[in-house]
């Protein structure tokens, strides 16, 4: 009697788990399917990471629809020696039948089991022999940084030999325009893909903090790709973009580093390298947000002096008014010594960042990684009239470099020389991913882009109660939209004048009010957006630390 009873229930268990085993594979396979096709990487290592994919939904299906039998069948089974017990029924056939069934179910698991084992072993093979099966990504965004004082851009001074040699390998972006010129709006949009008027994370620095929050109705980078199973880690340098803004959204790690006001590349690196040495083996988005180049300048040594230039440039009263909170300290009348601190910062920061790409190589990490190495945006030297960023719309300002390098393949040509926004380049790594917002975003695929594709980036102004002002660019004229006013103060000819030194508002009145039109109608577009994701609305008042506005003082962020 008891062996019978052994019997029975190794049947119950066993018919459950065959059951299990081939409901889950049709389920895994039909979910691998529909994983895999929507993957643009899935071109270059196609039965590798088909394979992954498929044995790895399978075996999940599997063990939920394993789990699942088991419930049903031993709850059923349960009801059903209830019901004999209490009715004292025999169940006649029924009964006879059931005394046969653990042989025939032992009998079909034999077959169920083999198929089973095989495919498994086969999958521990192919996870033991190959990396991991989505490329990993690395965002690292250089604060303030030039694309005109790097050597990968022709810069005369050798400022990134660590980022020229990267670019050889990678796709480097000759014309970039970042969505904003100072860095909480344009963190905002690299992380959303949509433009400051939309996701109306402006940047506030007269007190209206809650104006830099990121709205938590918004899918972040990090989260998007967090709900595909990546490991995610943010180390910031900014403290102008701390959790209180909310832009740790889908963020496993958001690391502040907070050893000073403005904290030092190489301490960004212990905090990375740290996190990689327990983090690597799995999928994993990291990006690294450095503040070397900020004001105020001042390399460690030996980077301090690294650059000294041979002239001088003195300033007029004015500039050095302008200029003089970059080094308060400090009685500089040259402004070469400014620019020479400055491209020592750079030269400071590549160090790392290359100390940084040597680690992800000697993890075996460079060939399923794609690292991008950009800024939120430029730095301004009085070209304009202005020093540092945050004040205006030129090409000094909003002109970021940006470099993408792809593991395995390229799929975009080692150089791009159309006119591109930033956040065009993040839609089309994710593209290239696999990966895609809920809801619609403006970014594009650059490879639908064109010359003459018209380019936006936005100055949101406290002083005029956040109504920006915002740059069209396209056909290589630059216009500069004043809201307040609905006017348009600038209009360049970039072809022969690239530095836009020469206003031409006045002379091509027609042109200026073709563009005065069509960013208007943009804008009101901008602002619909926002009302149809439902984020118009700011939230309330948000109270900010003395700490935090006195680390904002220290950067130059409130005055």
């Amino acid at each position: 009697m008891a062996s019978f009873k052994n019997k029975k229930f190794l049947a119950f268990f066993v018919s459950a788990t065959c059951i299990g085993v081939l409901c889950g594979f049709p389920i895994g396979f039909f979910q691998a399917i529909r994983r895999i096709l929507p993957h643009a990487f899935f071109q270059y290592n196609m039965y590798r990471i088909s394979l992954q994919y498929s044995l790895s939904e399978i075996n999940r299906s599997v063990l939920w629809a394993t789990l699942t039998v088991w419930s049903i069948t031993f709850a059923g089974a349960g009801i059903f020696q209830m019901i004999q017990r209490i009715s004292k029924t025999n169940f006649g056939k029924l009964s006879s039948t059931w005394k046969r069934y653990p042989t025939m179910v032992l009998s079909l698991a034999k077959s169920t089991f083999i198929v089973w084992i095989f495919i498994n072993v086969f999958w521990i093979s192919v996870m033991l022999f190959s990396s991991p099966q989505t490329p990993n990504l690395i965002i690292i965004s250089v604060d303030c940084l030039r694309k005109d004082h790097l050597s990968a851009y022709g810069y005369s001074r050798q400022t990134s030999p660590n980022i020229d040699t990267f670019s050889q390998d990678a796709t480097l972006f000759e014309d970039v325009i970042s969505q904003s010129c100072w860095t909480i709006p344009s963190v905002a949009s690299l992380f959303t893909l949509l433009y400051p008027s939309t996701h109306l994370t402006r940047g506030s620095v007269d007190g209206f903090w809650e104006e830099n929050i990121l709205n938590p109705k918004l899918v972040t980078l990090a989260e998007l790709l967090k709900n595909e199973g990546y490991q995610t880690a943010a180390f910031i340098a900014n403290h102008s973009l701390i959790k209180e803004y909310h832009f740790d959204q889908g963020f496993d790690l958001y690391d502040m580093i907070d050893d000073s006001s403005k904290p030092l590349a190489e301490n960004v690196n212990k905090k990375v390298f740290s996190w990689l040495k327990t983090h690597y083996k799995k999928p994993f988005f990291m990006y690294l947000h450095y503040m070397d180049p900020h004001a105020e300048y001042g390399a460690p040594i030996p980077y301090r002096n690294f650059f000294i230039s041979d002239t001088k440039r003195m300033l007029t009263l004015d500039e050095f008014t302008a200029i003089k909170h970059v080094l308060p300290n400090t009685n500089i009348w040259d402004l070469n010594t400014y620019i020479d601190m400055y491209d020592s910062e750079i030269r400071y920061v590549d160090h790392y960042i290359g100390e940084l790409l040597e680690l992800v190589r000697r993890n075996g990490l460079f060939d399923n990684t794609i690292v991008v190495i950009t800024a939120d945006h430029g730095e301004a030297f009085l070209e304009h009239g202005f020093c540092e960023h945050g004040n205006a719309l030129y090409r000094e300002e909003i002109d970021i470099p940006l470099i993408v390098r792809f593991p395995n393949t390229q799929p975009f040509p080692t150089k791009v020389t159309h006119r591109i926004e930033q956040i065009d380049v993040i839609q089309s790594i994710l593209e290239h991913m696999g990966y895609g917002y809920p809801y619609p975003v403006h970014g594009s695929s650059i490879t639908v882009y064109e010359n003459d594709t018209a380019c936006f980036s936005e100055e949101p102004s406290t002083h005029h109660k956040f109504l920006p002002t915002i740059s069209m660019t396209e056909n290589n004229f630059k216009a500069i939209y004043f809201t307040p006013k609905k006017t348009i103060t600038d209009l360049y000819d970039l072809t022969s004048d690239p530095l836009e030194r020469t206003n031409l508002v006045r002379e091509k009145a027609a042109l200026a009010e073709q563009f005065r039109t069509r960013i208007k109608a943009w804008a009101t577009a901008r602002s619909a957006d926002a009302r149809q994701l439902g984020i118009d609305k700011r939230p309330a008042k948000l109270h900010i630390d003395k700490n935090h506005i006195n680390t904002l003082k220290a950067l130059g962020y409130v005055r």
